[in-house]
């Protein structure tokens, strides 16, 4: 049957009544709540309603050809459902807004500063607000709200109570422990019902594709990640982020890398069977097949990633040897997906060795390399005197942190940037340096940060790289502190040929030795835009000779 709630309230406006005697205005509006009823009610054969209106008796109790039949004989044993998270998101809208129409309350559904949001939030399956509207109907017929009609300027328009009856059930929501509120099965959740089971089933096939050759047994993966409406979880996740990585350097004619990074996973495996079989373990209980996957993708370089992640054998240390073997052994083949081998803090300056990650790939990247001399950072957490002048404004309260925010909570907290990149809530991780980057972006929101610890996972520039972006910055006309879109590619191309190179046009070499100096860069600009400037002494060069940044 098609009509809309709304299409019998439009019959008590002045444009159809206005000239009808009051007995007739009476009759027709009573006429049109009959046909509301009629309508709403999902209960009982449409035939068997009809005739009763004109006072006739059916011979029977099903038609079998009206949609109320159609549906009780389609869903039998589903007709109605437990939806009492529904019911009190709705029952608390109106009780915060009573009397108002359904576009003030869908304004107070969508409101994520509004409590109903955190009721919203807390929902199993999450509901568009298409979908709660299909539940203010079954809650009026069941006595819990209260519609009426009220005259507007220009037309009539419902608006919606909160009955003592809806009072007395939402009290019982909110106590909890009262019994399941049965509501009649609205179409639209049977539409999403079943767009979601034939996305797991999409998810399913695409997991076992993506394990197929993999040597991992799709049984493996948590059965609660592959049902309607999970839309997968953390083991689906690290799969996929792998799986994919692996077919998408494969599209783009990148064998070589993905053959490396594919012998990278057997040997994070032979090193887990030679664990499992030293300590009598299952293998999965030494390492599961997604951390081992998304170890891969990360290549993290210190054992505190490692812990993070479980991995607690005494032969943890001898892993970190097998990824650093790897990355000496297949650095032509991986190119700038190489991971962190040679960003790792020197001993004795804490900021970094520079030589090794710059390559072969430019003399000036080689040269400068060559020089370490540690740009100077602060003991403990550095506060930024003033935030950056075109930093963009942190979430507002009540919205989800942005992915910057939540990466500096975590790293302010104790989190190794390596800990944080492998463990996301998603399950896919992240590179370390992205992480770095958001701790970054923290700082020039005038957040404090520890710039050693931070070092110790991307390094910083040492004062001869900061020299050189200075001077960088100097002749491209640029001011990173002015310029909030201001282009890495055009601070390193004034004096590393290979920035100003296509990205396809070079070499393995030229674009590790880029993706070095994008780390220094992200440093450099973060900086610069919170005014650190390194003190004059620094260099051993004489004061007047220094130039001030900041």
């Amino acid at each position: 049957m098609l009509a809309n709630d709304a299409d019998f309230t439009r019959y008590a406006s002045d444009f159809y009544t206005e000239k009808l005697p009051e007995h007739a205005k009476q009759y027709m509006l009573a006429s049109a709540e009959r046909l509301r009823a009629f309508f709403n009610q999902q209960c009982n054969c449409r035939w068997v309603e009809l005739l009763g209106a004109f006072e006739e008796r059916a011979p029977f109790a099903s038609c079998g050809s009206c949609d109320v039949c159609k549906t009780r004989k389609e869903h039998a044993g589903d007709l109605e459902r437990d939806f009492s998270a529904e019911a009190r998101i709705l029952l608390t809208a109106v009780r915060r807004l009573p009397g108002k129409s359904w576009t003030h309350l869908e304004k107070e559904l969508g409101d994520k500063h509004s409590p109903v949001a955190a009721l919203r939030a807390a929902l199993k399956v999450k509901r568009k607000l298409e979908v709660l509207k299909e539940f203010m109907t079954p809650l009026v017929s069941k006595g819990l709200l209260a519609k009426r009609t009220v005259k507007g300027s220009n037309a009539a328009f419902e608006v919606i109570d909160l009955p003592p009856a809806g009072a007395q059930a939402l009290t019982q929501l909110e106590r909890g422990g009262g019994p399941p509120l049965l509501l009649p099965v609205p179409e639209l959740v049977r539409r999403a019902d079943q767009k979601a089971a034939e996305e797991a089933v999409a998810l399913r096939a695409q997991i076992e594709a993506a394990l197929q050759g993999h040597g991992v047994d799709v049984s493996l993966v948590p059965e609660a990640e592959l049902q309607p409406y999970a839309n997968g979880g953390p083991v689906t996740e690290a799969i996929l982020a792998y799986t994919n990585t692996i077919a998408g350097w494969r599209a783009r004619g990148l064998n070589a890398r993905a053959d490396a990074h594919e012998e990278l996973l057997e040997r994070i495996r032979a090193w887990r069977q030679a664990e499992a079989e030293s300590h009598r373990l299952a293998p999965a209980s030494v390492l599961p097949d997604h951390v081992a996957m998304s170890l891969v993708k990360v290549k993290p370089t210190q054992l505190e990633a490692l812990h993070a992640l479980g991995v607690r054998v005494a032969g943890a240390a001898a892993l970190l040897g097998v990824l650093d073997a790897w990355r000496a052994e297949r650095a032509a083949d991986v190119g700038a997906a190489g991971g962190a081998a040679g960003s790792q803090p020197s001993a004795d300056t804490g900021a970094g060795a520079p030589g090794a990650q710059h390559g072969a790939g430019s003399a000036a990247g080689a040269a400068l390399g060559a020089q370490n001399g540690a740009l100077p950072l602060p003991l403990g957490p550095f506060q930024p005197t003033t935030p950056w002048a075109l930093a963009k404004p942190s979430a507002a309260a009540g919205k989800k942190p942005a992915a910057w925010e939540e990466s500096w909570r975590r790293f302010s907290a104790g989190e190794h940037p390596e800990v944080i990149a492998m463990k996301q809530a998603s399950g896919k991780p992240i590179q370390t340096s992205t992480v770095v980057g958001h701790v970054l972006g923290a700082l020039t929101q005038g957040r404090p940060v520890d710039l050693r610890r931070l070092a110790s996972a991307v390094p910083a520039p040492t004062m001869q790289e900061w020299e050189a972006l200075r001077e960088a910055e100097d002749a491209a006309r640029m001011d990173v502190v002015a310029d909030d879109k201001a282009q890495m590619t055009v601070l390193l191309r004034t004096f590393l040929p290979a920035a100003a190179r296509e990205f396809n046009e070079r070499t393995p070499a030229e674009k590790a030795m880029l993706e070095g100096w994008y780390g220094r860069c992200h440093w450099y600009m973060a900086l610069r835009r919170v005014g650190y400037a390194p003190p004059p002494a620094a260099s051993g060069e004489p004061e007047a000779k220094k130039v001030r940044v900041g």
